[in-house]
């Protein structure tokens, strides 16, 4: 009876250990199942961030050039003016036309 006994015990204790196995089993698998889905998404988030940089590169580029132009136009407009063009300070708004 006592062997009986220890049998029922040890199927127990296999069954338990069993269906702890099996839970574990589907944890790992819903785990792998989020790691892929998370690596994915990093994926798509690397992606974004390097068109992100290169639209971000590019309007450097373009505020950069507009930067350069507007320099160029202040250089230009700062040139001395000629002695036949002198408008004594006042500007052209009261230029008298000949």
């Amino acid at each position: 009876m006592q062997q009986e006994g220890e049998l029922v015990r040890l199927e127990q204790v296999i069954g338990k250990l069993l269906e702890s196995h099996q839970a574990l089993q589907r944890r790992c698998q819903e785990l792998e199942t989020s790691l892929r889905e998370r690596e994915q998404a990093c994926g798509e988030l690397e992606q974004q961030v390097a068109q992100l940089a290169g639209e971000r590169s590019q309007v450097a580029d373009r505020v950069q050039n507009l930067l350069s132009r507007i320099d160029r136009w202040q250089e230009d407009n700062d040139q001395p003016r000629s002695a036949m063009h002198d408008d004594g300070g006042q500007g052209t708004l009261f230029a008298l036309s000949s």
